[in-house]
């Protein structure tokens, strides 16, 4: 366990996140419904997908839906978070595994 805690030490664990991708050309509705577990902005030439994310792993899944099309991704980013309001603390949960707490099972 210590060794597993000091090779996380520094490290940010990744939450769920947005995410936009933008591929080349406007996608038609088979296409859309290719990415119905996404929102689907059609741009001028581009289609951007837009998913809240539970992990990066889930992120290259849709990047690599986009790839195996033929589709071109173009540009992707991370929608930055709301800010916190001022007074307001961010609530962080950390694995009791992580944490070097028995889990109750």
């Amino acid at each position: 366990m210590a060794r597993l805690i000091s090779r996380l030490r520094g490290v940010i664990l990744v939450g769920p996140q947005t995410y936009e991708i933008t591929f080349a050309g406007q996608a038609g509705s088979a296409l859309r419904a290719e990415f119905d577990d996404c929102e689907v902005i059609i741009g001028p030439g581009t289609t951007t997908l837009r998913a809240e994310l539970p992990d990066q792993g889930a992120l290259w899944g849709i990047v690599q839906r986009i790839i195996g099309l033929g589709l071109e991704v173009i540009h992707m980013h991370r929608i930055a978070p709301p800010p916190v309001p001022q007074g307001e603390r961010v609530k962080t949960a950390i694995s009791p595994r992580i944490a070097g707490r028995p889990t109750q099972t």
